[in-house]
C-alpha cells in the first residue's frame, strides 16, 4: 500500500500494483473545515504520513500504525491501524479533539500545526516495553504555540511526557529524528532543531520517564543562527562517535538571500560539538532532510534566481560530502557520479545541479539516487553513484 495526505480534508490509501484506491478516512479534527473545500482552498492532511510496526501488548499482536500530523490543516497528530488495509481504523488523534478541542492542557497548548514529521520507537518504561511517537509542537504565529516536543504512547494515544523547547516565541517546524546509539533495540536519544538555529536533543534512555530530559544541544554564534525546517540525520562513524548532519534554510521567506550553513555536530553528552560547517551560497537554503550512506552526507539545497523561467522555480543542488573519519576532518567533496559522455565516474566533487525547482530529500541507495522536484512531479531525477560492497550472510546456525 501507498499512503498519502491530501488538502481534500482526507488520509488515501492506494494499492502499489494498480494505483487504485483502496480507502480514504477523514480524521474528527478535520469535519469542522469541510465545508471549505467548497468556497476557497484550505490545508487539511497536509504532511507525509509514515508507516511502523508495533506491537500492542493489550491484543498481544503486532499491528501496522500509519502516524501523521497536519502541517498546515491543524495542530493535530493522528495514527491509523492499517494492519488489514481492507479494514483501516483511526486508532487515537493527539490531543483528542472532542474531550479538549481548544487545547486547554498547558503544555499541550504549545502545539502549533503539525508541520514535522513524527518518528517513532520502543522504549523502556519501568520494566515494560512501549513503542512512542515522537513529535514536535510545529508552528504557529502566536506565542507559545509550537515550542514543545512530545512522547505518546502509540497504543493508548497518550502523552508520556512533553517538555518545552525555548521561550514563547519559538517554533519547531522540524521533525525529530530517533536514535538508538546502543542497537539494542531501544531509542537512546532523539535530536531536532528550531526557527532560532537551535538543535535539541532529547535522553530517553533512562527505563525511570521521570529522567528524561531535554537539552539545549547546540547553536551556532548569533550571527550565524538560520531557522532548521527539517529533521536532522544521525550516523556513527567508524570512531563510534554520534554525528549528527542537518542545515538551515528559512522555508517561509524563499527569496531571503541570506548565508545558510550545513553542519556536522558531535554528540557530547548535554552539548554538542560543530565538527565543520558548510557555508552556502547567499540565498541558498537547505529544504529537506539529508541521507548518510557509505561514509557521504548527501542533501538538497534550493537558490531563488529571480527569473521569470518556470515562475522563478530557481536552481536546485544536489551535495556530497564526506563525514568525519579516523584520519579524515570530512566536509571534503564526496560527490561521485556517472559522466554522461564518457561513461566513466567523475572525480569527487561537491554538488552538483539539478536544474529549476525544489528539490526533495535524497533517496539514497547502492548505485543511485532519486530526487523529486517541484517543478515536474512526474520526473523523478536518477543519479547513479559507486556501488558498495555489502556483506551477506551465507549460513548460520543456532547453538544452545
Amino acid at each position: 500500500m501507498i499512503y498519502a495526505g491530501t488538502n481534500d480534508g482526507m488520509l488515501h490509501g492506494f494499492m502499489n500494483t494498480d494505483g487504485n484506491e483502496k480507502f480514504a478516512i477523514i480524521p474528527k479534527s478535520l469535519l469542522g473545515k469541510l465545508r471549505n473545500l467548497s468556497v476557497t482552498h484550505d490545508f487539511y492532511v497536509d504532511s507525509s504520513p509514515k508507516a511502523y510496526d508495533v506491537y500492542f501488548q493489550s491484543d498481544s499482536k503486532w499491528k501496522t500504525v500509519i502516524i501523521t500530523g497536519l502541517r498546515g490543516g491543524g495542530p493535530y497528530y493522528f495514527a491509523v491501524d492499517v494492519t488489514n488495509p481492507n479494514d483501516p481504523k483511526i486508532l487515537w488523534e493527539w490531543p483528542n479533539p472532542v474531550i479538549d478541542p481548544v487545547n486547554t492542557d498547558p503544555v499541550v497548548a504549545k502545539l502549533g500545526e503539525t508541520w514535522g514529521k513524527p518518528d517513532a520507537g520502543k522504549v523502556k518504561v519501568g520494566v515494560n516495553t512501549k513503542f512512542v511517537a515522537f513529535v514536535t509542537g510545529g508552528y504557529l504565529p502566536s506565542d507559545n504555540r509550537g515550542n514543545s516536543f512530545h512522547i505518546i504512547d502509540i497504543e493508548t494515544g497518550s502523552a508520556l511526557k512533553s517538555f518545552t523547547a525555548g521561550d514563547a516565541t519559538n517554533k519547531i517546524p522540524s521533525g525529530p529524528t530517533a536514535y538508538d546509539a546502543d542497537q539494542d533495540g531501544f531509542v537512546n536519544y532523539i535530536y531536532f532543531g528550531d526557527i532560532s538555529g537551535t538543535l535539541w536533543k532529547v535522553d530517553v534512555s533512562s527505563s525511570n520517564i521521570a529522567d528524561w530530559a531535554l537539552y539545549d544541544f547546540f547553536e551556532d554564534e548569533s550571527p550565524k543562527r538560520r531557522p532548521i525546517f527539517y529533521a536532522p540525520t544521525v550516523a556513527k562513524n567508524d570512531e563510534g562517535k554520534i554525528l549528527i548532519f542537518y542545515g538551515t534554510g528559512d522555508e517561509f521567506n524563499l527569496a531571503s538571500t541570506a548565508v545558510n550553513y550545513f553542519y556536522e555536530i558531535e554528540d557530547q553528552g548535554a552539548t554538542g560539538k560543530q565538527i565543520w560547517t558548510r557555508n552556502l551560497d547567499p540565498g541558498e537554503k537547505v529544504l529537506a532532510s539529508p541521507s548518510i550512506a557509505n561514509w557521504v552526507v548527501y542533501f538538497t539545497t534550493w537558490t531563488y534566481t529571480g527569473g521569470a523561467e518556470y515562475c522563478g522555480a530557481g536552481e536546485g543542488r544536489l551535495y556530497g560530502l564526506k563525514i568525519s573519519k579516523v584520519g579524515a576532518p570530512g566536509a571534503s567533496e564526496g560527490l561521485v557520479t556517472l559522466d554522461p559522455v564518457t561513461g566513466k565516474w567523475t572525480a569527487p566533487q561537491n554538488y552538483i545541479s539539478l536544474g529549476a525547482g525544489i528539490p526533495s530529500a535524497p533517496l539514497v541507495t547502492n548505485g543511485m539516487i532519486y530526487i523529486g522536484t517541484s517543478l515536474n512531479a512526474n520526473r523523478v531525477i536518477q543519479i547513479p553513484i559507486p556501488g558498495w560492497a555489502v556483506a551477506r550472510t551465507k549460513s548460520w546456525r543456532e547453538v544452545f
